[in-house]
């Protein structure tokens, strides 16, 4: 019986760990395959994002300018209208 015990000490101490071999991580993996593209696509998502935000807001603003403006033009004619009577 001791004769087992110490042959299952023995295997025990040369079972081979998955880590000791010599193969890759799965840690290792998802920083070095996984992380880059995924930062990637976030840092390319993110600039197309706030270019899109400032195409808009330069659009809005041009014709927020452009509305105003034609308001102006309106209210002046009404002046002119009035102080013509």
């Amino acid at each position: 019986m001791w004769m087992l015990r110490a042959g299952v000490r023995a295997t025990r101490g040369v079972v081979a760990r998955s880590y000791s071999t010599g193969a890759k991580s799965r840690h290792a993996l998802v920083y070095r395959e996984i992380f880059p593209p995924m930062f990637r696509v976030l840092a390319y998502s993110t600039a197309t994002y706030f270019a899109m935000h400032l195409l808009w807001v330069t659009l809005a603003t041009e014709e927020e300018r452009r509305a105003q403006a034609a308001e102006i033009e309106d209210l002046r004619g009404e002046i002119r209208a009035a102080q013509g009577k």
